[in-house]
């Protein structure tokens, strides 16, 4: 989809409006979203508890699994395996298709696409979500009786796993600039370059 007025690329989730009102009965915890194109949060029992609220850095995250699955379901079987309704199961799937990652490529007139800015955005996530992960462990392990059997927590991991877990808007905002920057070294030849600050206060 298109912004009219702007001439922006949009792509919408109207599943996950909602009204906000001063005693807001939403939490940011309600389950909704299409399966083969939810973060990876999301396709946990914590999620189906209700235990996850949703934040801004699960809709970059599946921009990204879109992008993925648009350019690669036709030409490879182990994404159009993400298409389940069974959470678990679509995790998995979505795990072990980021640890190959390098092996699978596009066809067609998407192979140009892919091998231009998709496989960019999906190593970018793949290279995250496992600095995140890392960071949690040693942090959750820190403490135990087995000192000296794990790596010390780097400040800059420590900023990052905290960045990740918070809801401000400020946080936010730093995980896709990060995003941004990523695609800029990595596209700036074709012309890719972040929104400034005025550009985005002038659009909001």
């Amino acid at each position: 989809m298109a912004d009219v007025a702007t001439k922006r690329g949009v792509l919408i989730d109207f599943d996950l409006a909602r009204i906000q009102r001063d005693d807001p009965s939403a939490t940011g915890r309600e389950r909704t979203g299409t399966v083969p194109f939810m973060a990876v949060d999301f396709l946990t029992q914590k999620y189906l508890a209700g235990q996850i609220a949703h934040l801004y850095r699960h809709d970059l995250e599946s921009c990204i699994w879109v992008l993925g699955y648009t350019l690669l379901s036709d030409a490879v079987p182990d994404v159009k395996a993400w298409d389940t309704g069974h959470f678990k199961q679509c995790r998995n799937n979505k795990l072990a298709f980021l640890m190959d990652l390098m092996r699978h490529s596009a066809s067609g007139a998407k192979k140009s696409m892919w091998e231009m800015f998709g496989n960019h955005a999906l190593h970018w996530l793949k290279k995250l979500l496992q600095r995140v992960d890392d960071a949690a462990y040693q942090r959750a392990t820190r403490n135990t009786q087995y000192e000296g059997t794990h790596d010390e927590l780097s400040s800059e991991d420590e900023r990052v796993l905290e960045r990740w877990m918070s809801s401000t808007l400020e946080a936010a905002s730093a995980i896709i600039q990060d995003f941004e920057k990523f695609m800029h070294s990595k596209l700036a030849h074709l012309g890719f370059a972040p929104l400034t600050q005025d550009q985005l206060s002038a659009s909001s």
